[in-house]
Formats: C-alpha cells, structure tokens, sequence
C-alpha cells in the first residue's frame, strides 16, 4: 500500500480509538488520539496530493519522518505550493491569497503551547474562523487549474492548520503528569478541547474522507 494511504489508515485507527475514548469518560486518551489522527492526517495528505504531472507530492517521506508538529509540516507543504504557484503568472493571485493564511499558521506556532489552556469559546470562535476563511477560498480557487492544489487549500489546509494549531500542545500533557496541565484536569472537563472534542473529531473526519477518497 502507498505510504501516504497507510498514514491515512492508520490516522482512521486513531479517530476510532478517540471517539471510543471519549465515550467511555477517558478524555486524556481521546485527545491524545486526536493529535495522533491529526498529525497522521496531514503527513497522509502531505504523501498523497500530486503537485505535477509527474507525480510528486507535497512533501518527501524524508521531509516528515522526524516531524510530529502537523502545523509546521503544513507550512512547508504551503511555502512549497506557493513557489509553485508564482512561477506561474496567471496563478500568482492565488499565490498572494495563500500568503496569510502562512503567516497566521507561523503566528500560531510562536506561542503554541499557551493554546493547550484555550477555552471552549476561544475553539469555537477559531472554527468560526474556519469557516469564513474556507468561504474566501472558495472564491479565489475557483479559477485554479490544479484541482488537487485547489481540494488541499479549500478542504485541507485550513480545516488541518486549525486542528494542528489545537491539538498539538496536548500531544505529552495528555499522558504524563509533570507537565503544566495534567492528564486529570482533561477528565475532569476542565479544558476546552475536551468540551469541543466532538466538534474536532468530526472535522477532521470530513478532511480525512476527503483526501483518502480523493486520491
């Protein structure tokens, strides 16, 4: 099986084991699973989408082996599409659109751990953002001639940036217990990500149909 699609596999074992987690009051556990499906999620994506005739993808295996910071991988991915994209004129106004949407992904990694304490309403309103940012690319992608870089801006990149950016901080505080939130406060409801839990879980749901369906 391709590499990429054994990363998508194995990230749709992680999302069962979060959702049957969460079910049963282990709410740590869930979302570390979470993280785990979000990372596995993105380096599947990252392995799978062609970005040329050839068949080369959007990062190298070499390139993510090392890397569980899903965010930073997706700022590679991005950086790369964006050269891409201005070597062609007639594409360079996708180019400029892609722009923040790095910028605001390299903003959020400056301070990721302080989101670990991010409260249920400061989640929804970054989902909020979500969906306002996907409503203007849906207009920009539109006349883009690459439909596979058009599917991982408008379906993947900003629904996995928000996952990554707040799922991430909990990737060790969820399992050890001399970090600066511990695996109890998650099961005493007391985090945000747990509030929201079944909100992310079927997000990265919808983005990982969609690129394991699509490929």
């Amino acid at each position: 099986m391709h590499l990429g699609k054994q990363y998508l596999e194995l990230a749709s074992i992680d999302m069962k084991a979060a959702k049957l987690l969460y079910k049963n009051e282990i709410y740590n556990l869930a979302v570390y699973h979470l993280q785990q499906a979000t990372e596995k999620t993105v380096k599947g994506a990252c392995l799978t989408i062609p970005i040329n005739s050839k068949g080369e993808t959007l990062l190298k295996y070499q390139e993510i082996t090392k890397e569980h910071d899903s965010a930073k991988l997706l700022v590679k991915a991005c950086e790369k599409i964006q050269n891409i994209l201005n070597s062609h004129k007639l594409l360079k106004p996708i180019a400029s659109c892609v722009t923040p949407f790095i910028s605001r992904i390299k903003q959020d990694l400056k301070n990721i751990y302080a989101k670990a304490r991010q409260t249920k309403q400061q989640i929804k309103e970054s989902l909020n953002l979500l969906n306002n940012l996907t409503e203007i690319l849906q207009g920009v992608l539109k006349t883009n001639k690459n439909p596979e870089i058009s599917n991982f801006f408008l379906f993947c990149f900003a629904p996995l940036a928000t996952l990554s950016v707040v799922t991430f901080p909990h990737l060790s505080t969820t399992r050890y217990p001399d970090g600066k939130i511990k695996p109890i406060e998650y099961n005493k409801n007391m985090i945000g990500i747990t509030q929201c839990f079944n909100d992310l879980l079927e997000l990265l749901k919808k983005v990982h149909s969609r690129i394991f369906f699509n490929d």
